[in-house]
């Protein structure tokens, strides 16, 4: 976590890159087990099933945060990569690996910059465990449950959960979580690129230097941002 890494979380999924600074955006991530997360996201899931289904579980005496601990211990006692559960093939063993990794010691040993941003109405990640994150992380956090906005950072008002990502993806990521993107990797690359070259080159901030600039695109005739993308300006750029 030194150096010219940064590593982009998200989920499970970590990317990484070079950049000047080193620094750890993570996006919708958890603190806990992977195991304790699938048990929470089953239980929030299920709560938010349409009543029809809840009325059909309960006549049918089906508890499914039962059914999942089950079905999680049969892929845990199995040593094969795949099984079938019900017909259906499941990478057991990507799960298996899942449940068992606990990010907490990762996370107390990163020593960079800290941006931690999860959606209010996220039913895969449990949105306190960005506290939890600041807790353990050893650099400069900055923490973020934004809104109504589901696992994918999309307003999910009616906590559909994944019900509603089919049509949720149609729609841009929030303004909200890009606003704070760019003015959290601003703050903590561009001013430190700025100051750097000018110790370096006797050059003002005012004048021409090459600097990293981060900027919110937008689609021609809509006010709202569209992505996040990274522009490199060099000496005598406009």
């Amino acid at each position: 976590m030194r150096g010219e890494e940064v590593s982009f979380y998200n989920g499970g999924c970590t990317l990484a890159g070079t950049f000047t600074e080193a620094a750890d955006p993570l996006v919708a991530a958890g603190a806990r087990p992977g195991e304790q997360i699938l048990t929470w996201q089953t239980e929030m899931i299920t709560a938010r099933l349409p009543p029809l289904v809840r009325a059909i579980l309960r006549i049918t005496r089906t508890d499914v945060v039962s059914s999942q601990r089950k079905r999680i211990a049969r892929i845990k006692a199995s040593p094969a990569d795949v099984i079938r559960i019900q017909g259906i093939r499941v990478n057991a063993r990507w799960i298996r690996d899942f449940l068992a990794y606990d990010p907490r010691p990762a996370l107390a040993r990163i020593t960079v910059p800290v941006l931690a941003i999860t959606g209010g109405q996220d039913v895969q990640v449990p949105p306190e465990d960005v506290k939890a994150i600041g807790r353990l992380v050893q650099g400069t956090f900055d923490g973020h449950v934004v809104g109504d906005l589901s696992h994918l950072l999309r307003p999910d008002p009616d906590s559909a959960g994944p019900r509603g990502y089919r049509r949720a993806v149609r729609q841009p990521v929030s303004p909200e979580v890009l606003a704070l993107i760019t003015g959290w990797a601003t703050s903590h690359w561009v001013r430190r690129d700025l100051t750097g070259l000018s110790a370096a080159r006797g050059v003002g901030e005012d004048r021409h230097q090459t600097a990293v600039m981060v900027k919110i695109g937008r689609r021609p005739g809509n006010a709202e941002p569209a992505h996040g993308t990274l522009v490199r300006r060099r000496p005598g750029a406009a």
